[in-house]
Parts: structure tokens; sequence; C-alpha cells
């Protein structure tokens, strides 16, 4: 089930399998821990005198060294359990957050593809280049499509993504201080296709082709960045350390930013140009449809044989389908920690019963005596669950410092969440208390029931 939920990207993720070693550690360090625990309650029984465990018959107990041990056990795995418990809660906020954060562009309908054309067929650029306008005439065309754009390297993945250094026309090379963007060249109706909204100035159009003047458009965080107080439409840049004068690129849109690299990370510097005027063998094709991806990829597959049978098409999926991938890893981190949250939490009411059921067991005839005397069943009830009511105080403070300890430690997993974030403690404590409430009623409710005869006749 795990291998099931876990993302693609963890390493050697298909040789993780529970064979005869997995299986065998865990068998042994389970029977260890019930030898070890089974062990301390025998040991202290072993050191009774005879004589003072037949004169305290009646009491049937251990020692107040064994009852504090029980709830020193109990204190320490209620704080254990409100730990993770409290740390799952910061996970699934964190994660909730996540998936609400606004990405900068519209998945809503996107399907994509990949094309790899070989230098064999296509060794020249215009050849890449009536390509690439044929494919995109002929999806645009196809039935149920709306839109269609091409583009080097899809937001929110690693494929063919560049970081690449530039240069400003007039500003000297600062090895000390390197201008970085990421790059991708698109086809125009990219920015529509997508809707990311145009700032200032034009987008890409049908002029910008191979032999018209080189043009880029820029995010608003580049401009933010590297233009500050300044438009940076007109600037010219270049890639090239020693361009020549076919190497510049005028800037002439500035568009929003997109959180390309991760749902997590805020936009970068970005820097587009126009994939016509540089067509590349390898890119992507969106495109937005009424229709069914399935049933779309297959008028897809015949618009592209329609073109060059010989030209496969890969990584089809949704751009929705691209999102939940880049939510693979916190999905994962939170559905795990929320499981051992979940374990711990029925550890810790499973502890708690038992410890309060067998002091119960313990206390009948004590119990018989207080309510022969006039105790009423309230005055039972209120000591045993009085008795677990310390238990957790105890818990909750211990487990409420651990707690804030283990959300530090997670801070860096943590997305828009303080890690003192109250709500997360406070959910997680409330949800323990109410498992102690419960576990601890059962019990409480058989003390308040016993009948002093009978817990008297068992002397």
């Amino acid at each position: 089930i795990m291998k099931s939920i876990a993302p693609e990207d963890i390493p050697r993720l298909s040789e993780v399998s529970v064979d005869f070693r997995v299986a065998a550690f865990a068998l042994v360090v389970s029977a260890l821990t019930g030898m070890l625990f089974g062990f301390a309650p025998a040991w202290q029984i072993s050191r009774q005198a005879l004589a003072s465990a037949l004169k305290d018959r009646g009491s049937r107990g251990l020692d107040g060294r064994a009852t504090r041990l029980r709830n020193l056990l109990v204190v320490a795995e209620f704080s254990l359990s409100l730990m993770l418990v409290a740390g799952a809660g910061l996970m699934l906020k964190s994660f909730l957050r996540l998936e609400r954060v606004g990405l900068g562009f519209d998945t809503a309908r996107i399907s994509t593809f990949s094309l790899d054309l070989t230098d064999a067929q296509y060794p020249e650029s215009s050849d890449r280049a009536a390509f690439q306008a044929r494919i995109l005439d002929r999806l645009r065309a196809t039935p149920g499509v709306d839109a269609a754009a091409l583009v080097t390297s899809l937001p929110l993945t690693d494929e063919r993504r560049a970081n690449l250094s530039f240069l400003l026309d007039g500003t000297p090379a600062d090895p000390g201080n390197v201008m970085t963007a990421h790059f991708t060249e698109v086809s125009p109706g990219y920015f529509p296709l997508l809707r990311i909204p145009l700032l200032r100035g034009r987008a890409f159009g049908p002029g910008d082709v191979a032999g018209s003047p080189r043009v880029a458009v820029i995010s608003d965080e580049m401009a933010r960045k590297y233009f500050p107080g300044r438009d940076p439409i007109g600037t010219r840049i270049t890639l090239r350390d020693e361009p020549k004068a076919e190497d510049w690129m005028t800037i002439v849109g500035v568009v929003a930013g997109v959180r390309d690299e991760s749902p997590s990370q805020m936009p970068a510097p970005q820097m587009y140009m126009a994939a016509a005027q540089h067509p590349q063998n390898g890119f992507y094709a969106l495109v937005r449809s009424r229709r069914d991806s399935s049933s779309l990829m297959a008028d897809v597959r015949a618009e592209v044989a329609a073109i060059d049978r010989q030209q496969p098409i890969s990584s089809v999926q949704t751009m929705d389908e691209i999102v939940s991938a880049s939510l693979g890893q916190p999905r994962f981190r939170t559905i795990l920690i929320g499981i051992f949250g979940a374990v711990a939490l029925l550890l810790a009411g499973v502890g708690i019963y038992g410890v309060m059921a067998y002091s119960v067991s313990q206390r009948t005839q004590e119990i018989g005596i207080r309510m022969a005397l006039g105790a009423s069943r309230a005055s039972i009830l209120s000591l045993v669950a009085g008795r677990a009511a310390l238990l957790v105080g105890a818990g909750l403070a211990v487990g409420t410092a651990s707690s804030l300890a283990l959300a530090r430690a997670l801070r860096g997993l943590l997305f828009e969440v303080p890690s003192t974030e109250a709500g997360a403690f406070a959910a997680g404590a409330a949800l323990m208390v109410a498992v102690a409430a419960a576990a601890s009623l059962l019990p409480a409710r058989r003390a308040s029931r016993v009948d002093p005869i009978v817990a008297l006749r068992e002397e």
C-alpha cells in the first residue's frame, strides 16, 4: 500500500519489499519487546517477601514503585502519541495549504505530450520550425480543441529545464554577480492557453519567426530583480558571453510569474524566447480541450502521423496529473506521519484503558469499603477519572514540550504553517484528551457499579 502511494522519485522504490530479513527483524524486535516488558513485573513479584505478600493479600497489588512505573509508562506513551498527532496535524495543514496555493497558471482541461525530432529527419532549424507550425495548425483544428501551444519545458517538471546566465546590453559581465533565469522557449498562444497574465508590452506573435528580430518575454520576478525602478521593455539581453549581433534579444513583454519548480517555491526569474526563432528537437505540446484526454490523444496521434508516420509521441499526461505528481513527496510524508500518529493514538488509548482497568481491579475491596461507608457512585467515578486526569495532565505537559521540539525539526517541511501553529497543537491535544476520556470511561463506570457486599466477600 505504501509503495502504491509513494512518489516515483524515491530512489530504488522498486526494490522495496518485505522479505525474510525484514520479517525476521520485526519478529525478533517484537518478541524481545514483549519479553522485556513482561520481565519487569515478574521481577517485581519475585522480590516480594512471602510473609508480606500474605499479610497484604487483600490489596493483591504490587508495591508503590510498580504503580509509579506503570504511571510513568502511560505518561510517556501519551506524550509520544501527542507529539506524533500534533506533527501529523502540522503536516496535514501544510499539505492542504500547498494544494490550494496559486501556481500562476490554470491547469484545467489541459493535456500534454512530448515530441522528439531526430537530427536525421529534421537536420535544419527550418525543418523543425516547419514541423512545429504544421502540428500547431493541426492541433488547433482538431474537434473539441480550444487552444494549443508548444513549450520546451513544462512547469513543475525537471525535463529539459534550463537555468541560464545572461547579459544586459551595456552592462559588463561580472563574475561575482552572475545574472540567471529559468529559460524556456514557447510558441505564440502559450501564455493565453495557461492563462498567464500579460502585464506589460506584448506576447509572442506569428511574426516572431526565424529571420525576424529576436525577442524575449520575461517574468515580473525577473523585471523586479534585474530592472529595479525601470521598465525592461526595449532592453536587449543575450545568453552568450561574447555575443554577435544576431545573439541579442529585445525584451518585448512582461508576464506574471509562475511556480514552475515546485508549488512550495516562490516564482523564480523566468525568461521566454520565441520557439520559432530557435526551434528545438525536443518539445512538449499543450492542448486545452473540452474532450476527455484519452479520446483526444487518439486524434492527436493521427494528426502527428499525418505529418510524419515515423514520429511517436510520449509522456502523455494532463497538467492536473503533473501538479499532483509535484505534490507527491509532501503527500507521502503527510500520509506516513499520519499513519504513525493514528497507531500511536490507538496505543495510547489501549495503554490508558489497561492501566485504569487494572487499577480498578486491584482496588475493588477499597472501592467496596468506600461505598459501604456511604460513598456515592459519582464520587467513585470521579475518584477513578481523577487519577486518569492526572496521568493525562502530566502527558499533556510533557507531550506539548516534545511536540514543540518535533515542530522545530519539521520546520523545513512545512509550507506557510509556523512550527508553533497553535491550532495543530490544540487539535492534537483535544483528540488525545478525547481518546483518554473514552479509554477511562469504561473502567470508571465499572468501579462506580461495584457491589459492596460482593467486594467485601472477595476478602
